[in-house]
């Protein structure tokens, strides 16, 4: 059962990892937008950057059924952290690749351990502190126009389609997560009743089963045996009122002929038995 169970996991973390990756291609939008306002506010690295992920994210989600869910997960994981600080790095908070970050951490938190994530947390925020104290500091210089920033359609599309990019990613994924997870339970619960009704069959059959044990007090003549209460049974009797054993009797060959031995129809069965035999 254990066994399913991880099966169950693995196959509910692949399914999710591919719906996220088909879900990620809305940032395709948003970076075809970054790379519309570039012609306003002018080329940066940050666009080099983002161009690769658009080109990475492509092939990840044509190829996305050759690779493992750890593989995936660590590829898409780079596409976001990558992207979204190259965007803060670049814009600082009014960078619209802030809104993936999170995401990432939603999708980290899908495939790793509670630890991990949390580690994963706390390096991001690392870096976002640093990022903030560069631009604080004057190291990073703004180089752009805050207004026309703030006034430009092309500057406010990416912050809307990552937006709508980290809420249907989390929601999608904690939901559908939910669900599998329900689904992976009920079938745990219906195997967990099968087993529990076998383990009663079995316990019934083991109940109705009886056995004889210790020393039996019995008869060395008649071969009686003497129950707990100090009443002689016959042997077949007790047998049969302390086991499921029932008896169909006969007699032997050596009894034959004790009681029967010398009367003639005995002995003209006999000969008539051997008579068969020796023809």
């Amino acid at each position: 059962m254990a066994g399913n169970i991880a099966v169950g996991k693995s196959h509910i973390k692949d399914e999710l990892l591919n719906q996220v990756i088909m879900l990620s291609n809305f940032v395709l939008i948003s970076y075809g937008a970054g790379q519309i306002r570039a012609l306003y506010i002018g080329w940066h690295i940050r666009d080099l950057i983002h161009f690769l992920c658009i080109v990475l994210l492509i092939l990840l989600t044509i190829y996305r059924r050759r690779f493992g869910v750890r593989q995936k997960a660590i590829f898409i994981l780079a596409l976001y952290t990558v992207g979204g600080l190259a965007g803060v790095f670049s814009l600082g908070i009014m960078a619209g690749t802030t809104t993936i970050i999170p995401a990432a951490a939603v999708i980290f938190s899908i495939c790793h351990s509670r630890r991990s994530t949390y580690l994963y947390i706390l390096g991001l925020m690392a870096m976002y502190t640093v990022i903030a104290i560069l631009f604080c500091s004057k190291i990073i210089s703004f180089q752009y126009d805050a207004d026309l920033l703030m006034t430009s359609y092309s500057h406010w599309f990416p912050y809307i389609i990552n937006t709508a990019l980290f809420c249907t990613v989390s929601c999608v994924a904690i939901l559908n997560y939910r669900e599998r997870t329900e689904v992976l339970i009920d079938e745990v619960r219906q195997q967990r009743d099968v087993l529990k009704a076998t383990n009663a069959q079995l316990e019934q059959a083991l109940s109705e089963v009886k056995t004889l044990s210790g020393l039996l007090p019995i008869c060395a003549s008649c071969k009686k045996i003497r129950d707990d209460q100090g009443y002689w049974n016959r042997i077949e009797a007790y047998i049969e009122n302390h086991t499921d054993a029932h008896f169909s009797h006969g007699i032997c060959a050596e009894c034959q002929e004790t009681l029967y031995g010398d009367t003639e129809w005995y002995k003209r069965k006999m000969q008539e038995q051997k008579d068969n035999k020796d023809d």
